[in-house]
């Protein structure tokens, strides 16, 4: 999912996505059911894997990212 955008140099344009979203793309190859808020306990661990992610690799922090 695109979150944010800033091709060739042109200004970031924010995106509305605000949130994490899960999809079981085996069962739900469209991504049509969010199952974020059924499972907050992988949310989170998957969270606090992708910030340590992004501190690991110094990920630079644009406008629009998900937090």
């Amino acid at each position: 999912m695109l979150l944010s955008s800033a091709p060739h140099g042109l200004p970031v344009v924010k995106l509305p996505v605000k949130r994490w979203m899960l999809f079981d793309i085996v069962k739900d190859p469209g991504e049509t059911n969010d199952l974020a808020n059924a499972n907050p306990d992988m949310l989170r661990e998957l969270t606090v894997a992708y910030d340590a992610w992004v501190k690991s690799v110094g990920v630079v922090d644009l406008p629009g990212m998900l937090k």
